[in-house]
């Protein structure tokens, strides 16, 4: 369901009241509709780089969903979540911690704050693996390219469902400045952005982008008497190109910002009994609309704060015979601290935080070929190093035992000193790869694409967890104790050194049918690296049911034996243990494609059809208690998509896209039982009750995967004067049910 607040933009239409206001001061550079010397109804070529050369999409033998800038404009496109409306396959929810970005069914789980996405995304050509970095994707873009299904030869590192592609807004060799404002209608508040670009001196092109975004909250919370989701960004991009000689440019971009949100847009759907009794509060939260009735009980309510840092410098040179290299040395961090009520209610029961620190160093440097040979290649190297710190602190009152214990225990918990546990992660990661791809024009119409990458990755992890106890009126630097309370998990102090390497291929023919519609075939493979498992305070627990098991200690600890006091103090885990850490995940993709320009060049239409095997999946869920981290056996994904650009009139442009996807686990030991609307177990494989409930979820849906999408889009676009244009558009979005993992006790729904 579809809650965000309605903002009426210049340029943007999403069929809701509100006043437009726009000024351009357009330079040469921009598209004039009503030009004459070419015909307006023929659609423009879009160019990508998916391929690391610049091709045109219809001439790429991969499936790629395309965003232009002037698209994001006109749909007044703020954010990966709002993209996905307008991409087939490309599923992009908020929830606790970080994105979840999935494209064609699949994606990364969400509840373990170590994990990297499946589907990272590369601003600039510089990747980041973090789901937080797709926050600060949507200030002045170019376009957006949505590279669907593996691809670890072409991109490289952990795009195992996929890759977004985000392209900024370059100088210009000529002034050129918009400015936008648009008014939020319905909630309140306002969003300001623009651009200045243009030449500094003969050889020196500049570009300044902003944005100020005030948006009043969207939620209802009637205990507060607040409206709860509301989000101030501030951003700025300064983007630098250089022009050392008529061969090479050097550019430098420089980009900080700010998001804060009070309140959040998450809501309970399922009860907790413990917790109602504890609250008293006869009013029901847990219904699936746009109203709370929640508070944290302290002195600070749900918040979201997130800051993020990035510079990039690189050089594009041509020489001999028409040879190019490019160079590209990056960084990028980013913090962010989320605050959440748990339990649902207005007592203080059940609250945590989350806190996030990563930041990351890149280099790279590729060497192209001509492109006018019968064999044409492109050869990198690639590196990385990374650094990631992860907290998560939870409290836990009297409350939230009180349905649990005898009244007698009731005094073990101090209902005015709360309690609870802080839970940590630190990972060092240095990653580099080399690849190539080789270009064989075999005739006119047949052409034969081999890329192949091999990438190396090694990571330091540190994990630990012990109890804290909390002042009474405040939530925040809790202090550590020796704990001594009922519930209590054990402390540990983890150290692991893992390794992880992938030998990526992908084979690619592609057949010209005739001069506008070419066919292509295609094998890829793509891997993700394993890693280390962050805001669980059961590991302790975990290690400490293996006290009689000497084969598993001796194997992955070096000892036959431990106790309580060895896994507090500090122990070197050795890799493949399954406890501290999880393991890397394979996937293998099959896919045939048609894209073709129908009456001459008035529409575009493509069609992929598509199987992809996934191997070692990494999952993460929680079940209400605990967090549940590991590595699903197998899934597989069939699927068809369909897009269609048709430039009907010369003003008027309708896109439309249609995905239907098949994806579903074809083996998932010990995974939680899926339940019936009634909160039954739906299979008769669940063994076990409550949250030890356990299944084999084979032939279920993987989460978050609708079987079917649909997007109908027009954009209608008239010159009233030579310098001003008006532009009206509509969307319409259909998406199928889709699973969602529901904890025993609670369970999550996001109103975006």
């Amino acid at each position: 369901m579809s809650n965000k607040p309605s903002t009426a933009c210049a340029g943007s239409g999403r069929l809701i009241p509100g006043a437009v206001l726009a000024l351009s001061l357009p330079s040469p550079a921009l598209p004039n509709p009503a030009a004459p010397e070419q015909s307006a109804r023929v659609i423009e070529e879009i160019s990508v780089t998916a391929t690391k050369r610049e091709q045109s999409v219809q001439d790429v033998p991969v499936s790629i969903g395309v965003v232009t800038g002037e698209f994001i404009q006109a749909f007044d496109i703020r954010d990966m979540s709002d993209l996905q409306n307008f991409v087939p396959g490309l599923q992009v929810q908020q929830t606790f911690g970080a994105l979840a970005v999935r494209v064609r069914g699949l994606g990364s789980g969400i509840t373990n704050l170590a994990f990297d996405s499946s589907v990272p995304v590369y601003i600039d050509d510089v990747y980041c693996g973090r789901g937080k970095c797709m926050e600060s994707a949507f200030l002045d873009m170019d376009r957006v390219e949505v590279a669907r299904g593996p691809q670890g030869a072409l991109f490289g590192k952990s795009t195992i469902a996929g890759a977004l592609s985000a392209i900024t807004a370059r100088p210009t060799g000529e002034f050129d400045a918009l400015i936008r404002l648009g008014a939020e209608t319905q909630n309140g508040g306002f969003i300001l952005n623009g651009h200045v670009a243009g030449p500094l001196a003969e050889s020196l092109r500049a570009r300044l982008a902003l944005r100020h975004e005030d948006l009043d909250g969207y939620i209802d919370n009637t205990w507060l008497d607040t409206q709860d989701a509301g989000r101030e960004v501030l951003a700025a991009r300064l983007s630098l190109d250089a022009d050392l000689s008529d061969t090479t440019t050097v550019s430098v971009k420089l980009e900080n910002g700010k998001s804060e949100q009070d309140g959040r847009s998450n809501q309970l759907l399922a009860a907790n009994p413990r917790y109602a009794a504890a609250s008293g509060d006869p009013e029901p939260e847990y219904v699936p609309d746009a109203v709370r009735r929640v508070s944290t009980g302290v002195e600070r309510e749900d918040f979201y704060d997130y800051d993020w840092t990035s510079a990039a410098l690189s050089l594009d040179t041509r020489f001999s015979r028409g040879h190019a290299l490019r160079a590209i040395a990056a960084y990028w961090a980013y913090e962010s601290l989320w605050f959440l009520d748990v339990d649902g209610f207005p007592a203080r029961i059940l609250n945590t935080a989350l806190r996030d620190h990563y930041d990351q160093r890149t280099l790279e440097l590729r060497l192209l070929s001509p492109t006018d040979r019968t064999l044409e290649y492109i050869a990198g190297i690639w590196y990385q190093r990374s650094n990631l710190t992860t907290e998560q602190f939870s409290d836990t009152t009297r409350d939230f035992w009180i349905g649990a214990l005898p009244p007698f225990l009731h005094r073990r918990v101090h209902p005015s000193n709360p309690v609870g546990v802080s839970r940590n992660l630190a990972r060092e990661a240095d990653a580099y790869s080399v690849y190539g791809q080789l270009t064989w024009h075999i005739s006119e119409r047949l052409r034969a694409f081999l890329d192949l990458r091999y990438t190396d990755e090694t990571q330091k992890g540190l994990g630990n967890a012990w109890p804290v106890r909390f002042k009474t009126d405040t939530f925040f630097d809790p202090v550590r104790t020796n704990g001594g309370f009922f519930g209590q998990n054990r402390q540990y102090l983890f150290f692991q050194e893992r390794g992880d390497s992938s030998f990526d291929p992908s084979l690619r023919l592609q057949f010209d049918v005739s001069d506008t519609a070419r066919l292509y075939g295609a094998y890829a493979r793509g891997s993700k690296a394993g890693g280390f498992k962050a805001n669980d305070a059961n590991l302790g627990d975990l290690l400490w049911a293996q006290q009689g098991n000497a084969a598993f200690l001796q194997e992955f600890v070096g000892v036959a034996t431990i106790s309580e006091q060895d896994i507090a103090g500090g122990l070197t885990l050795r890799q493949g243990n399954g406890i501290f850490d999880f393991e890397d995940e394979r996937a293998e993709s099959w896919e045939l494609g048609l894209k073709t320009s129908l009456a001459g060049g008035v529409a575009n239409l493509n069609m992929a059809l598509f199987t992809t095997e996934f191997t070692n999946l990494q999952t993460s869920s929680f079940d209400g208690i605990a967090f549940i981290i590991g590595n699903a056996g197998q899934a597989r994904v069939n699927g068809a998509e369909v897009e269609l650009t048709w430039q009907t009139t010369d003003k008027l442009r309708i896109s439309s896209s249609l995905a239907w996807i098949d994806a579903t686990y074809s083996d998932f030991k010990g995974a939680q039982c899926v339940q019936n609307r009634d909160g039954t177990p739906k299979n008769e494989d669940c063994v076990g009750s409550g949250n030890a409930a356990r299944e084999n979820q084979a032939g279920e849906k993987l989460e978050r995967s609708p079987d079917l999408e649909f997007n109908l889009s027009a954009v209608w676009e008239s010159e009233l004067a030579s310098a001003m244009r008006l532009t009206a558009a509509a969307s319409y979005y259909y998406s199928d049910e889709w699973h969602l993992i529901k904890p025993k006790l609670l369970a999550m729904a996001t109103l975006d």
